[in-house]
C-alpha cells in the first residue's frame, strides 16, 4: 500500500531516533520522467523477539542530480503499525534516473511485535511524502 500527501513546508510526525545512511553506488532509471513526488522506499524489518528489538533497512530513490547530505528518521509509535518518516530536504524536481540510498535504524524495547510498519519518504521543502506498509519479520 502506499500514499501520497501533499502540503506546505513542514517536519513529519514523530521523534527523531538514531540512524545512519550510505549512499550506494546503484541507480535506477524509467523512460518517463517520475513527477515531483517521491519514490516508494524498498523496506525490510526485522523484529527480534528475544530483545524486543525492530531493526529496519530502507532503500530510498532520490533524483540522481540532486546531493543528499543528511536523513533524519522519525518515529511515531502506533502500537499496531508504528510509522517512519525518513526525511530529507531538497529542491522539487522531475527525475528520469534516481541514486539509490540506504538507510537503517532500530526501536527497542518494542513490545508486542508489530505485524507491520508504515515507512514513508518524507521531502519536507516542499512537502511531499511516499511510503509503503511493511510485513515484519519473523
Amino acid at each position: 500500500m502506499s500514499t501520497t500527501n501533499s502540503s506546505s513546508t513542514s517536519v513529519p510526525p514523530g521523534t527523531i531516533i538514531a540512524s545512519s545512511f550510505v549512499p550506494l553506488t546503484s541507480q535506477i532509471s524509467f523512460t518517463n520522467p517520475r513527477p515531483t513526488t517521491p519514490l516508494p522506499p524498498l523496506v525490510q524489518s526485522y523484529y527480534n523477539a528475544k530483545t524486543n528489538n525492530l531493526q529496519v533497512c530502507a532503500i530510498v530513490f532520490i533524483d540522481s542530480s540532486l546531493t543528499i547530505s543528511s536523513f533524519s528518521v522519525y518515529y511515531n509509535p502506533n502500537p499496531k503499525n508504528p510509522i517512519f518518516n525518513i526525511a530529507y530536504d531538497s529542491n522539487e524536481t522531475t527525475a528520469s534516473t534516481f541514486n539509490a540510498y540506504q538507510i537503517n535504524f532500530e526501536v527497542s524495547n518494542l513490545n508486542p511485535k508489530p505485524s507491520s510498519i508504515q515507512t514513508v519518504v518524507y521531502d519536507i521543502d516542499p512537502v511531499n511524502s511516499r511510503g509503503t506498509t511493511t510485513t515484519v519479520q519473523p
